[in-house]
């Protein structure tokens, strides 16, 4: 018997915990976006989602 199952949606329910990433930027960028408050957080996982075709949203 088959099953169908989301593998994507199965991740992103029960393997949502954050990892730490640690990343290099230019000093110019970095003060630019703390000058303006920016969440890099936020940011590189909107930019992931958004690279990677994925929905964001959790059923």
């Amino acid at each position: 018997m088959m099953v169908s199952f989301n593998k994507l949606e199965y991740d992103k329910k029960y393997h949502s915990r954050s990892i730490k990433k640690t990343l290099s930027i230019p000093e110019w960028l970095n003060t630019a976006a703390l000058k303006r408050n920016i969440n890099f957080s936020n940011v590189l996982q909107n930019a992931l989602i958004r690279e990677l075709n994925i929905e964001n949203n959790l059923s």
